[in-house]
């Protein structure tokens, strides 16, 4: 799975991108995972996502910029 950029913190939550494309939301407090995602584009790193406003942005391996409500990676408003 390899952990390849660095973690990105939302409030209570970490977002952990992997190099296979998955996107780990993980409890901040006790680092239980609340959600995975892949949305299927190419893995990360060593390029490190930024959190603005309700959105997560990070570009992929295969040359795409994702830009992804934290809703829909499990980070509670």
């Amino acid at each position: 799975m390899g952990m390849k950029a660095a973690p990105t913190i939302v409030r209570n939550t970490v977002i952990q991108p992997t190099g296979n494309g998955n996107l780990f939301t993980l409890d901040r407090a006790n680092g239980k995972v609340i959600h995975v995602a892949n949305l299927h584009q190419g893995g990360y790193g060593p390029q490190n996502g930024v959190a603005l406003g309700k959105t997560f942005f990070i570009g992929t391996n295969s040359g795409y910029l994702q830009a992804i409500p934290l809703q829909k990676l499990g980070v509670d408003d």
